[in-house]
């Protein structure tokens, strides 16, 4: 994770970056070839969360994004980068 703020700006980027290598997991399928979209690592949505002291899928939901079922497997590399911008409602304190 990354933050970025330009000075005189009334927002701040936060930069979250993940990369499933080619072992990662080390127990998918060697070829993206599942015909199944309930297979193991086949997946169709993403999304992030809040930290939550209260324990694992239990903060908000910050982003939700739906798309053409893909396949992890050891034959493929998949890298998800976000960026999320946090604005303030106003220009007090820049």
């Amino acid at each position: 994770m990354e933050t970025r703020h330009l000075a005189g700006t009334a927002y701040t980027d936060v930069l979250v970056s993940c990369l499933l290598d080619f072992g990662e997991p080390n127990d998918q399928r060697a070829f993206d070839n599942a015909t199944l979209t309930d297979d193991s690592y086949v997946f169709d949505e993403l999304g992030l969360l809040s930290y939550s002291s209260s324990g694992p899928n239990t903060g908000l939901l910050l982003t939700h994004v739906i798309f053409h079922p893909v396949q992890k497997s050891l034959n493929r590399l998949i890298q998800i980068d976000y960026t999320i911008r946090i604005q303030s409602l106003s220009n007090n304190g820049i």
